[in-house]
């Protein structure tokens, strides 16, 4: 299966960018660029294993969760 990685360096207290980005299912920073975020399954934004599908083509699953480690 192909896949992507991507990286871009956020200029702020890590702090701040862990409470933006911490919940996997929440995009609402990213509204020009997703249309659409279905979650798939049950499992919560913080959850190993959490899935979701954005803008009908993009699966994605969130594969390690480290907040302590911050």
């Amino acid at each position: 299966m192909p896949s992507t990685d991507q990286s871009i360096v956020v200029n702020a207290p890590i702090a701040e960018v862990w409470k933006r980005f911490s919940n996997f299912h929440d995009l609402s920073w990213a509204k020009k660029v997703i249309n659409k975020n279905l979650k798939v399954g049950y499992r919560d934004g913080d959850c190993v294993g959490a899935k979701r599908i954005l803008n009908d083509v993009f699966h994605e699953t969130l594969v390690e969760y480290l907040p302590d480690d911050w």
